[in-house]
């Protein structure tokens, strides 16, 4: 019997994944809040944190919901190329 584990590893959780990602519901709002007020907002934390993951996992889900704030949404990813 195979088991699926609600945890990625060390890669980020995406979008897809929202159902698994949890426990930071009050990190998401305070972004949301802080996206939807500012300019700019820089989000800026040490390696390993969970900044792509709260982001791809829970901000990024319901800028774009229908229920929520429905946000045409770019996440880009790849700076080097």
């Amino acid at each position: 019997m195979s088991v699926i584990a609600p945890y990625p590893g060390l890669r980020p959780y995406h979008e897809d994944e929202q159902d698994k990602f949890f426990g930071r519901d009050a990190d998401a709002e305070v972004l949301i809040d802080k996206v939807l007020t500012n300019r700019l907002t820089l989000l800026f934390a040490a390696s390993g944190v969970g900044k792509s993951s709260l982001l791809q996992a829970a901000v990024i889900p319901r800028l774009k919901s229908p229920s929520g704030e429905n946000l045409d949404v770019v996440y880009h990813i790849d700076w080097v190329s």
